[in-house]
């Protein structure tokens, strides 16, 4: 396409142009080639965008992070939803939006267009929302919660420790579980499946970051664990809490993207995958450029202008 690549699904191609020196928003056919402009003004500039059942959502960001705001464009129509904390705290996940507005966490369904706050007391990013509408976020008691068809569970929380950034496919809940900030601070990360928690790994050190160290996908958990070097490596829990390592390098692994089948493609360097029963060694798949999708259980990889699909 002409432009960077936001997003993209089997019919069309959210993408970013610049026409005559303005940044424009356009979604592309990709049968027809037709394309649909969904912001083109002046001094505006469109940030960070997922495509949606009925058009796109989207953050505009004209100078610094305070100038952030949402967008939905449905039905050739433009709408503006307000201000968000972060450009990354918008998260979209098929017909459910989810963003902050500091500690209030906004949820907005993409097919009757409208928004809920789910609470005023939520850390300001890194909460997450399923394809099933299931909404996870941390608070700022350092618990996590979950939202689930009107009803809110907290998940884990304790006085010994902050657990943050959640991560959740709509059946596992998985968090990072720490010492209390800020002097020598450790961390690990656990897993719950809304009735009991998992410990993945030891107390450690190194921060442990949603998406780098830990994902989760259609009950799979990728997470990363200190090797005997002190190098991370990548695991993979599977659904019937099987866990297995993936990478097997002398140096750090770090988390790429999760497979709806246990497919991990991780970073050494270059980008791998390693695909269940990890009997075989990784195989490489190219340089480390760019972003990896999942899409209807293939693995794609968006290189600016152009998707590549991963076929190892």
């Amino acid at each position: 396409v002409d432009g960077e690549i936001l997003d993209f699904d089997p019919n069309r191609v959210l993408l970013l142009a610049q026409v005559n020196g303005t940044p424009t928003l356009k979604i592309l056919d990709r049968g027809t080639r037709q394309e649909e402009v969904v912001m083109a003004d002046a001094g505006k500039i469109p940030r960070h965008g997922f495509l949606s059942p009925q058009g796109a959502v989207f953050v505009e960001q004209s100078t610094d992070v305070t100038s952030a705001v949402v967008y939905e464009y449905r039905g050739e129509q433009l709408y503006y939803l307000g201000p968000l904390d972060s450009t990354v705290s918008l998260m979209v996940r098929g017909s459910y939006a989810l963003w902050n507005v500091g500690s209030t966490l906004v949820s907005r369904d993409l097919i009757s267009g409208t928004n809920m706050i789910i609470t005023t007391t939520s850390g300001n990013w890194q909460n997450d929302v399923a394809e099933n509408g299931d909404i996870v976020f941390w608070s700022r008691s350092y618990e996590v919660f979950r939202y689930r068809q009107g009803v809110l569970t907290k998940i884990a929380g304790d006085s010994g420790f902050w657990h943050v950034y959640t991560l959740t496919d709509g059946s596992n809940v998985v968090y990072r579980r720490q010492t209390a900030c800020c002097t020598n601070v450790q961390y690990q990360i656990a897993v719950s499946d809304g009735i009991s928690e998992t410990l993945l790994t030891a107390m450690r050190q190194q921060e442990a970051i949603p998406g780098r160290d830990y994902q989760v996908s259609n009950g799979w958990v990728a997470f990363t664990e200190l090797g005997t070097s002190g190098q991370t490596q990548v695991w993979t829990r599977s659904p019937s809490k099987v866990q297995s390592q993936v990478s097997i390098f002398g140096t750090s692994s770090t988390i790429d993207a999760l497979g709806p089948q246990g497919e991990v493609i991780f970073l050494n360097n270059r980008r791998y995958i390693a695909m269940p029963p990890y009997g075989s060694e990784p195989i490489s798949i190219g340089s480390s450029l760019g972003r990896v999708y999942w899409r209807a259980g293939l693995a794609y990889v968006v290189l600016g202008h152009t998707v590549f699909r991963v076929m190892p």
